[in-house]
């Protein structure tokens, strides 16, 4: 049975299960009496739905309620009740001390690495190669990135890491024997180019970071409440690449009116300018209650329920750790779950794109080499990035790049970048004085929840 087979005959178990008239009478109990044995019971016998499994905890099965639950039905308003009673007990703040320590616990106190500083500090190349494998765990590579002259790949072509039966005729091999270099799923690296710039710094290509964050029991923690938000918005919405393998849904502004996030908009007051053509806009947009006026800076990462600004907060074991002037991207991101990607280039108006692979799966059937599925690969440089769970990389978007077919291999991870296309409309409504304002796509179905 395929993935997306099994998606569906687990969701319509799920959603048998929470209908079932007995299920309804003892969720009616819980809601009545807050009879935790109940809720044991219930979450012994709930079936399989991909976020949600036997044994987890209740709030979980709550959520999973909601999102398959009838919108008009006797059943969603019961779940509506149970996450009002789960709200009923909020969560407490973390203090400031909390606070301090999970930023140093997860590794965002460590001073960052100045390579070509390093180089020169340390007296030359191979020196430095030397330290900060010892100092820090981190390969420093040479590589050299060819033209499309040069290596012949091209866009829209799969990827893999090993010929098999149903491998395409048209799939580009990536491996040692065609001349890749590989990183390990162990392996952090930094890679450089060969040549230095007119400064005498090097050019870094590629940032590869494993144990983003850190190993400890606090990440472990946000590695769980991430891959769950990631879960979520995979499982609630649409993808924007449909006929891919997995799952991609964005986050933020885009340029497409199929997904529904937030976009921007037009004022028409003074007649629709040229370029609001390509944002794909109609009367797919209703005015939500925020409303920014567009200036000179570039807003930073908003979405559906949370507005664009300073600050973000994260709950773990009941405890909200609010960082209320940390910086935030700028307003795109991506959200992917099991997703393949044939080679592409994105057209980006910032140098460097991130991606975080938060979790990674395997089916029991999983029959590919270790390590090997859903692999980051770079065409120019000829790098495969094998993947590992808490990965961090930092890639150029506008290269040729794409992932290796994922044999069933699932990764949940979270991307940010800054399309060019986005950033062009958006300067082109900052040219003629046009306001923009955060919608909400009316598309959004009732009772699905938003990114």
């Amino acid at each position: 049975m395929s993935q997306s087979a099994a998606a569906k005959a687990s969701r319509a178990q799920f959603r048998s299960f929470i209908n079932t008239p007995a299920i309804v009478t003892k969720l009616e109990d819980i809601i009545r009496d807050g009879d935790d044995s109940i809720k044991q019971a219930i979450l012994s016998d709930a079936p399989l739905y991909l976020n949600f499994d036997s044994g987890q905890k209740w709030d979980d099965f709550v959520n999973v309620g909601l999102q398959l639950a009838d919108p008009q039905s006797h059943t969603r308003n019961i779940f509506d009740s149970l996450r009002t009673q789960i709200h009923a007990n909020k969560p407490r703040k973390a203090t400031h001390q909390e606070k301090r320590k999970f930023v140093y616990n997860i590794g965002l106190t460590h001073q960052p690495l100045a390579i070509s500083t390093l180089i020169r500090e340390y007296g030359g190349f191979e020196n430095a190669k030397s330290i900060l494998l010892r100092d820090h765990g981190i390969h420093l590579i040479q590589r050299k990135r060819e033209d499309a002259s040069d290596h012949g790949y091209v866009q829209h072509r799969p990827l893999v890491e090993e010929w098999n039966a149903d491998t395409p005729d048209n799939a580009y091999l990536c491996s040692e024997e065609t001349g890749f270099l590989i990183v390990e799923p162990d392996m952090s690296a930094i890679i450089v180019g060969p040549d230095l710039d007119d400064e005498g710094n090097y050019q870094i290509e590629l940032v590869v970071l494993r144990g983003v964050p850190m190993d400890n029991p606090q990440s472990e923690q946000l590695l769980q409440h991430i891959t769950k938000i990631i879960l979520d918005a995979c499982d609630s919405r649409k993808g924007i690449r449909p006929g891919h393998g997995g799952k991609m849904v964005q986050i933020g502004w885009n340029t497409g009116a199929r997904v529904p996030t937030r976009a921007l908009k037009v004022d028409y007051s003074g007649g629709p300018p040229k370029h609001a053509r390509i944002l794909g806009y109609a009367s797919a947009f209703t005015k939500a209650k925020l409303s920014e006026k567009l200036d000179a800076e570039y807003p930073p990462l908003g979405t559906v329920r949370v507005p664009s600004g300073d600050g973000y907060k994260i709950e773990l074991d009941d405890v909200v750790f609010d960082f209320s002037t940390a910086s935030r991207a700028p307003p795109e991101g991506i959200a992917t779950g099991g997703y393949e990607a044939w080679s592409h280039k994105d057209m980006a108006w910032l140098k460097w794109a991130f991606g975080w692979t938060a979790t990674r799966l395997l089916p029991e059937d999983f029959s590919l080499p270790h390590g090997h599925g859903s692999s980051y690969v770079d065409l120019g440089l000829k790098v495969v990035v094998r993947s590992a769970p808490a990965t961090l990389t930092a890639f150029r978007p506008e290269a040729l790049h794409g992932t290796t077919f994922t044999g069933g291999a699932i990764n949940f991870g979270l991307s940010f970048t800054a399309t060019r296309r986005v950033r062009e409309a958006y300067d082109a409504l900052l040219e003629n004085g046009y306001q923009v304002e955060y919608d909400v796509l009316t598309a959004l179905r009732q009772g699905e929840k938003g990114v």
